[in-house]
């Protein structure tokens, strides 16, 4: 099987944040789980839980079996928690839910996943927010990911994408794909990595925005059995392979 990622970038900058995502995760998470998810809806509309905003929604066929399932964010709307400043620009600490919902033959959807602490919140004033990317692809697969970028204290820029697929003997949703790149915004320096979790091979490039023919160096690992979603909880804590995931 062959896993096609766009190349992205792995960050420094996730790396000195991740500290602060750790306590924001420890403070913010007890309350965000409080906010249990309707079991059962017939739209979004009907699952959005009051005091709470929908920051994206995708739709497709997660579990191959022909009906459409659907999955969305959600994010807090409590103002106790939310910073503007109009010369740094804004924070927003209000927990983020992501919600994983399968549709059945009478058009209803039924949850099967929700979580609080995968989808990053925008604890930085200066920096974008973080989150970028919400998609049901055409083959079934769940893709998540995330864009770095601050406009002080760093010239680096980077990007992480993760990719799912639904397991039914396990009932969960597997973590295949993976990829990260990061570059630095004044020297073009950088890396470039992919990772194909069922197949045991990660490919890193080195510098690919300074050399257009950089090829790259191939590793192959054995992962028995696939990191789900539940598992992973949240970016950052497995260190696999000199990567935080």
């Amino acid at each position: 099987m062959e896993i096609i990622l766009i190349p992205q970038m792995k960050n420094i900058i996730k790396i000195k944040i991740l500290p602060l995502f750790f306590f924001l995760s420890c403070t913010v998470s007890t309350v965000a789980q409080a906010v249990q998810l309707k079991k059962t809806g017939k739209t979004v509309d009907e699952l959005v839980p009051p005091d709470h905003q929908l920051l994206d929604q995708q739709t497709g066929d997660l579990n191959a079996d022909g009906i459409v399932d659907m999955v969305f964010v959600v994010q807090g709307t409590d103002t106790a928690k939310i910073e503007n400043d109009p010369e740094y620009g804004n924070t927003d600490l209000n927990p983020r839910i992501l919600a994983i919902y399968f549709g059945d033959s009478t058009g209803a959807y039924q949850l099967h996943f929700q979580n609080a602490d995968f989808i990053l919140v925008k604890s930085d004033p200066y920096a974008d927010d973080p989150f970028h990317i919400l998609e049901i692809t055409t083959k079934g697969l769940l893709r998540i990911g995330f864009n770095f970028w601050t406009s002080m204290g760093t010239w680096e820029s980077s990007t992480e994408r993760y990719l799912f697929r639904f397991n039914k003997q396990r009932s969960k949703f597997e973590l295949i794909g993976y990829a990260s790149s990061w570059f630095m915004r004044n020297s073009f320096e950088g890396e470039d990595k992919s990772v194909n979790f069922p197949a045991g091979k990660m490919s890193i490039t080195t510098n690919p925005m300074q050399d257009e023919k950089a090829k790259p160096v191939w590793k192959t690992f054995q992962l028995d059995p696939l990191k789900t979603l539940d598992e992973i909880a949240e970016p950052g804590p497995w260190e696999f392979m000199g990567m935080y995931i």
